[in-house]
């Protein structure tokens, strides 16, 4: 079984410190720029996904904690692949959890992808080999990445996690 705590270490080197960057729609209450107040990000916890959140304040370890709650279930633990938990788990930091799980079924290859971990998607994705599915996942992932209107101030840095799946 793969590591959740592993998982999170990758999501943090990559999130970092407190961001104010005002471009950045999820540094603002309201979710988009302008909107509401500008909070920020702090190790990847967002003021759009958090608007009552002391986001300057928040340490590392209240960081680790709201991604172990909010974005990994238990299931994702059972996936046997620690490559496709890195992946998973960032991407759902990224881009919600419905999303990432529903792009890891397509990758999978479910016929259906609700968006919810369950028997199906894990043996579907542990049936696959890690390096296959994850290769699988990261294609998915950059090409998502890419389709995003703001690509061309973010897609560097989306690109780099992506491919930091190891």
């Amino acid at each position: 079984m793969s590591d959740l705590t592993l998982a999170i270490d990758k999501v943090i080197k990559h999130e970092g410190g407190l961001s104010l960057d005002p471009a950045d729609p999820g540094n603002w209450t309201g979710g988009a720029r302008g909107a509401g107040e500008l909070r920020g990000t702090n190790f990847g916890i967002s003021a759009a996904a958090y608007p009552t959140l002391d986001i300057k304040s928040l340490t590392e370890a209240d960081a680790r904690l709201i991604y172990a709650r909010d974005y990994a279930t238990p299931l994702f633990t059972q996936l046997n692949s620690q490559y496709v938990l890195n992946a998973l788990v960032d991407y759902a930091v990224t881009s919600g959890v419905k999303h990432a799980v529903a792009e890891l079924q397509l990758a999978a290859g479910m016929a259906k992808a609700d968006g919810l971990v369950g028997p199906a998607t894990l043996a579907c994705a542990n049936a696959l080999p890690d390096l296959s599915l994850v290769l699988r996942l990261t294609r998915r992932r950059v090409l998502f990445y890419w389709s995003l209107p703001d690509e061309h101030r973010y897609f560097q840095s989306w690109l780099a996690r992506a491919l930091d799946w190891a």
